[in-house]
């Protein structure tokens, strides 16, 4: 599943992961020493063509040729651990 985390007036990054608690360690991650503006992610698809439309208009590249995701296949909770 592509992700996109988003916080008010921050960037938004984004991620792929089969695990939903990976998504809600990278929030966590994200959001670590902040009161206000915390990280959330948000499902977007499976889908190979996934892209930022809403934010870069209908000729956004696919997010899978987006380097610095914020987490993959790889990423594990573990990885989050303080």
């Amino acid at each position: 599943m592509w992700y996109r985390f988003e916080a008010w007036n921050q960037e938004w990054h984004y991620g792929w992961t089969r695990d939903p608690d990976v998504a809600e360690a990278v929030s966590d991650s994200l959001s670590k020493g902040r009161e206000a503006n915390l990280y959330s992610a948000v499902a977007l698809s499976d889908s190979d063509d996934e892209a930022d439309t809403e934010r870069r208009g209908d000729d956004a590249k696919p997010l899978r040729l987006i380097n610095g995701l914020v987490c993959d296949d790889d990423t594990h909770t573990s990885d989050f651990d303080a």
